[in-house]
């Protein structure tokens, strides 16, 4: 999918959405400190 990004470079990243509902109760996320 990024390939057909315009202007997608080597530090470019896909970002997605999550909708949040009850059934997500309890859910662990980890996130990178940072990315390079």
């Amino acid at each position: 999918m990024i390939d057909f990004v315009q202007d997608a470079n080597e530090f470019s990243r896909l970002s997605c959405q999550i909708i949040i509902t009850n059934d997500l109760d309890g859910i662990v996320v980890r996130m990178p400190k940072k990315q390079s």
